[in-house]
């Protein structure tokens, strides 16, 4: 039996959520930031930092600020943290950029830009795209076409 997690991503493609710990939300300087956000992205950055080094000749990796990229396991790392939403708060975003103003109605903030996110997901060899089909269990381009 599949886990529920798995039967909705295309086989062999695997995306990851790495969440920075943080206090419970508590509200800082803007109601989208999480008490400690300033010290979560310097652990962001030194990571980044860090990978670079780490991988610097490995051609199988892609490491942009926020994220690292498998090609070989087809598996991309986003890391993130929770935002100052409340519990009962309603969610209208499950991740954001960190930059985006919609931190009040989002679940996770991402320290990886975007554009970062679609690069990624084209180095593991996938095209970003299509709408998601949950009859399908498959996630990604193509998703509407009879297999």
């Amino acid at each position: 039996m599949k886990t529920p997690a798995k039967r909705f991503l295309r086989p062999g493609l695997m995306a990851v959520l790495v969440l920075i710990a943080s206090p419970l939300p508590a509200q800082e300087d803007t109601l989208s930031k999480p008490k400690g956000h300033a010290q979560n992205k310097q652990l962001a950055v030194r990571a980044h930092e860090d990978n670079l080094k780490k991988f610097a000749r490995d051609t199988n990796i892609l490491v942009r600020p926020g994220l690292i990229a498998d090609r070989k396991k087809r598996r991309v790392e986003v890391m993130v943290e929770r935002t100052a939403l409340g519990a009962d708060a309603p969610c209208e975003f499950t991740v954001i950029d960190e930059t985006s103003d919609h931190g009040y109605e989002a679940l996770l903030l991402s320290f990886a830009k975007p554009s970062d996110v679609h690069r990624a997901i084209q180095f593991i060899g996938t095209e970003p795209g299509g709408a998601f089909d949950p009859g399908s269990h498959r996630l990604g381009p193509g998703a509407n076409r009879s297999s």
